[in-house]
C-alpha cells in the first residue's frame, strides 16, 4: 500500500557551519530555501567568528597604523577547537530536542574542521556530514599541512600578502576585510568570490571578520572508523574554486577515505568558493538530494 503523502517523516534537519572569516549570515539563502521546503535549518556563529568575534582596535581607525595592526594581540587568540566543538554540539542537541532527529551537519572550508571533531566526539546527534570546498582533514594532520599540499600552497602563495600581521605574534590570520584598496579587494574578491557580482561581492564582505583564530588551524583532526568513519559522509567539490583548489579538496577526500577504509560520496558544483551566494538554487538542490538519498 502506498503511503500517504502526510504520513511521511519530516526530512532530517540540517544545521550550518561557516568557513574562516565568515559568519552565519553566509547561509542566509540556503536556510531560508530549505526553511521554504518544509525543512528545519540553522546556521550558527562559531566561537571568535560573527556576533562573537571583537574588532581589534587597530583595524578601528584609517588609515590604519600597521605597526599596531601587526602588533595588538587579536581578542580572538585564545578560542581553541574545543569551544568550536562544544558550541556545535549544543546546538545539535537542541535540535535534537526539538525535532526528535539527528541533523546534518554541513562545513564551509575552514567549517569542515568542526563538522570533523563534532562527527567523532558525538555520532548520536548526526544524521550524515557534508563538507562544501571545506577542510577534511585526515587524521593526525592539521589545516596548515593541507595548505602545504602543491595546489594549496599556490593559492596560499596568491592570498599570502593579504595577512596583515604575524600570525604568531597576534594568535590568528587577520585580514583588513574593510579594506578600500582596489588591489587587496580584488585579491579578497578573487580567492573567496570568484564568480559574485559586484553587488553580492559588497554584500559577502559585510559578513567578513577579520580575525580568525591561529589554534584552529594547529589542531591535529581526530577522526577514527568506529565514530566518524561510520557517518555517512559527503564532499561537495567547487570545481572553479581558488581557495581551497579543486586538486586540494580530492587530495583531502582520498586521505580521508584511506584512513576510514569506506568512500565519501562526493558531488561538484561548477564554481568558485562560495556557491551559497553565486548558485544557492542549485546548492540547495543538491542538499536535498543528499538528505533523500540518506
Amino acid at each position: 500500500m502506498k503511503q500517504d503523502m502526510n504520513d511521511r517523516q519530516p526530512r532530517l534537519p540540517f544545521l550550518f557551519l561557516h568557513g574562516g572569516w565568515h559568519d552565519l549570515h553566509t547561509w542566509d539563502g540556503i536556510v531560508a530555501r530549505l526553511q521554504a521546503l518544509g525543512i528545519v535549518a540553522e546556521a550558527i556563529d562559531l566561537p571568535g567568528s560573527g556576533v562573537h568575534a571583537s574588532l581589534p582596535a587597530s583595524l578601528r581607525q584609517r588609515p590604519l597604523d600597521l605597526e599596531a595592526v601587526r602588533s595588538e594581540r587579536s581578542p580572538s587568540s585564545d578560542v581553541t577547537q574545543d569551544e568550536r566543538t562544544q558550541a556545535v554540539l549544543r546546538k545539535l542537541e537542541e535540535i535534537a530536542l526539538q525535532t526528535h532527529q539527528k541533523a546534518v551537519l554541513v562545513g564551509h572550508s575552514l567549517g569542515g574542521v568542526t563538522v570533523t571533531a563534532v562527527g567523532e566526539a558525538r555520532p548520536d546527534l548526526v544524521a550524515a556530514v557534508v563538507y562544501l570546498s571545506a577542510s577534511l582533514v585526515a587524521p593526525g594532520k592539521t589545516v596548515f599541512e593541507i595548505n602545504s599540499h602543491p595546489a594549496a600552497a599556490a593559492a596560499q602563495a596568491r592570498g599570502a600578502h593579504l595577512a596583515l600581521a604575524d600570525p604568531l605574534a597576534v594568535g590568528a590570520i587577520r585580514l583588513d576585510v574593510a579594506s578600500d584598496d582596489p588591489a587587496y579587494r580584488a585579491t579578497v574578491r578573487d580567492i573567496f568570490f570568484g564568480d559574485l557580482s559586484d553587488e553580492q561581492f559588497a554584500d559577502a564582505l559585510i559578513h567578513m571578520y577579520p580575525d580568525e583564530p591561529l589554534r584552529v588551524f594547529a589542531e591535529p583532526s581526530v577522526m577514527t572508523p568506529e565514530r566518524f568513519g561510520g557517518l555517512p559522509r559527503h564532499y561537495i567539490y567547487t570545481t572553479e574554486d581558488r581557495s581551497v583548489p579543486f586538486a586540494t579538496q580530492q587530495f583531502m577526500v582520498d586521505q580521508t577515505d584511506a584512513a576510514m577504509e569506506n568512500p565519501t560520496v562526493t558531488h561538484a558544483l561548477t564554481s568558485s568558493h562560495s556557491p551559497f551566494y553565486s548558485q544557492p538554487d542549485a546548492l540547495t538542490a543538491l542538499l536535498v538530494s543528499i538528505v533523500d538519498s540518506l
